[in-house]
């Protein structure tokens, strides 16, 4: 983060810049610089020079940019959902929570490739943990389980707890066949826990509503 810290908003830095403003060793920074990268959140370009050899100048992402904001952007959504129900009603504000849904399912299904819902809960667990989500599969029971440890939409629970409800809707739609919860942080639980049945058939869940 003071890498990301260094480069945001600012013109693009050589390693050796890097290593003057953050005051650690050089192999420090070309170690973090390069996990950065394959994080995607620094991007590296070339500047070739008269004499000697080319400069590498590393620049921070969008993507790095939007982590800066994070704790803002969890207290907007929040916020918006309110003002859509106070403004337009709690049915108007369920309509874009479901649309809302429907645009996050197009995306992890892009992402996903297997045909069997097993293999399909496997890869988008693979695809949360990319983004920062601390999700596992494990098999108990015959039966193939999800765990988020930390839950995405925590600061969007309500006391009906609606967000959930459409979560669960948003997993059956991107595995194609509908999954239980069976544990929740809400109810004292350790992690977020969704269980997919592996002996079922695929059921009527599509995918094609959520």
């Amino acid at each position: 983060m003071r890498i990301i810290h260094v480069l945001a908003g600012n013109p693009p830095h050589t390693i050796q810049q890097l290593v003057e403003a953050t005051g650690v060793t050089r192999t420090a920074v070309s170690e973090q610089v390069k996990d950065l990268m394959a994080r995607g959140l620094v991007s590296r370009s070339t500047r070739r020079t008269q004499r000697g050899r080319p400069h590498h100048l590393y620049t921070a992402t969008d993507h790095a940019l939007s982590t800066l904001f994070s704790n803002h952007q969890r207290l907007m959504v929040p916020a918006l959902l309110r003002a859509v129900a106070d403004v337009a009603g709690q049915e108007v504000a369920r309509e874009a929570m479901v649309r809302a849904s429907k645009v996050l399912v197009q995306h992890y299904r892009e992402q996903l490739t297997a045909e069997a819902p097993a293999e399909r809960l496997r890869q988008f667990a693979d695809v949360l943990s990319e983004e920062g989500i601390l999700a596992e599969v494990s098999e108990e029971g015959g039966q193939l389980r999800l765990r988020q440890r930390n839950c995405p939409f925590a600061d969007m629970v309500d006391d009906e707890r609606n967000i959930c409800s459409a979560e669960r809707s948003m997993l059956d739609a991107i595995v194609g066949q509908p999954l239980s919860i069976v544990g929740c942080r809400l109810d004292g639980c350790p992690s977020c826990t969704f269980e997919l049945a592996m002996d079922e058939p695929r059921g009527a869940s599509n995918g094609e509503t959520v």
